[in-house]
């Protein structure tokens, strides 16, 4: 930074200075200038802002001190946390949620199985990287059995039941049309 200015330093600024902040874990940014004689508090990660020339932005003067994590989801079924800049030497943490109906199938770090983990971290980062999840459905399609039987007829007061299978259909339960003709007479 220059010191006359307190804006980012040129070439021509008679003296410079180097800014350090702090990075909170939820990502705000803090200069403590009280302090500076006191150390770094607990839960902070720090990180010096270089000294760029002049004409170039911050981002552009930053943006060899970051590298780049790419997340993208394999198909459908959830979602991961969006890809990022990481400053050189940060971390990063990418959070995996799947959709209802779906479970995490697998996530590739790098092209490496990490297994169906739900979060994973990336430390000490000084390359770029990429994350990727497949998600795989927990549900099953409903399918519907065929009729065994050519007899339509509904049941009558006199039908005897002659089958072995005495389960009662459920309100979550597939149920075969000769247990659904069972119920209603029964009920009735």
């Amino acid at each position: 930074m220059c010191a006359e200015s307190n804006l980012p330093a040129t070439e021509n600024c008679p003296e410079k200075y180097a800014l350090t902040f702090f990075r909170q874990e939820d990502g705000s940014i803090y200069i403590p200038y009280a302090f500076q004689d006191r150390g770094i508090p607990a839960g902070f990660d720090t990180q010096t802002c270089p000294i760029h020339p002049a004409g170039t932005t911050t981002e552009e003067a930053t943006e060899s001190n970051s590298y780049t994590i790419t997340s993208s989801v394999n198909g459908t079924g959830g979602t991961i946390t969006a890809s990022c800049k990481v400053p050189k030497g940060g971390s990063k943490t990418f959070y995996i949620t799947p959709a209802t109906g779906y479970a995490i199938a697998d996530v590739l770090v790098d092209g490496q199985s990490k297994g169906a983990v739900s979060s994973y971290t990336f430390k000490n980062v000084n390359e770029n990287h990429s994350i990727t999840v497949k998600f795989t459905a927990t549900e099953s399609t409903p399918t519907t059995e065929a009729p065994t039987s050519t007899d339509t007829a509904a049941p009558t007061e006199s039908t005897t039941e002659t089958s072995t299978d005495t389960s009662e259909p459920a309100p979550d339960v597939q149920t075969t049309r000769s247990q659904r003709q069972r119920y209603l007479w029964r009920i009735r």
